[in-house]
């Protein structure tokens, strides 16, 4: 029961995510953080449970950026990033323990750059890189794929990114956040027809 409240809660996150209502959304992701929280500490080994929180964290820590509160979602970035190694510990064959990985590294460079933090963005941009790419070349699926996109087109791989791009837009991929970046860089294939 108390995993299918996390589970809806989460949802709740990630739909006022994509209705860009910023104080709903991190409200609902605190929420379920702590839901998942409380399910994680009774069982510790449960390798979706632990997945579970890297995306909380991952999630606040991208409701902070947007809501210009850096400070604040730093210390989740650096809980989900902690969280991320020991998944791929966990299983470092496990191409979706090191897209989880690269979701967290991603959300805290785009924090950092929002901070101005360039040289620190880049650093976890490159990092992210060095991941996803490999694998998004061998698995075209589409949250590989999102995480490639973004993570070259902030490293400023454009053509790179057009390429998925496209691939990502003939899927119908419709996340608020992509279709931002799109815009942002001027990625004309994904971007909406006027």
């Amino acid at each position: 029961m108390t995993i299918d409240l996390a589970n809806i809660q989460y949802k709740r996150c990630d739909t006022y995510s994509e209705l860009n209502l910023l104080d709903l959304q991190l409200e609902s992701c605190l929420a379920t953080l702590e839901l998942d929280l409380y399910i994680y500490r009774k069982q510790p080994d449960d390798y979706e449970l632990h997945k579970g929180l890297l995306a909380d964290y991952m999630a606040i820590t991208h409701a902070y950026r947007k809501l210009k509160q850096y400070d604040k979602g730093l210390p989740y970035a650096e809980e989900g990033l902690r969280l991320g190694k020991l998944l791929i510990d966990w299983d470092s064959q496990n191409v979706n323990a090191q897209n989880e990985y690269v979701g967290v590294l991603l959300a805290k460079a785009r924090l950092l750059q929002a901070a101005s933090d360039i040289k620190g963005s880049n650093e976890l941009f490159n990092q992210a890189y060095a991941i996803i790419i490999p694998i998004a070349k061998d698995h075209e699926e589409i949250t590989f794929l999102n995480h490639a996109f973004i993570t070259l087109v902030h490293l400023g791989y454009r053509q790179k990114a057009r390429e998925i791009a496209q691939v990502l837009d003939l899927t119908g991929f419709k996340r608020r956040d992509f279709k931002e970046l799109c815009v942002q860089y001027n990625v004309q294939e994904c971007m909406e027809e006027n």
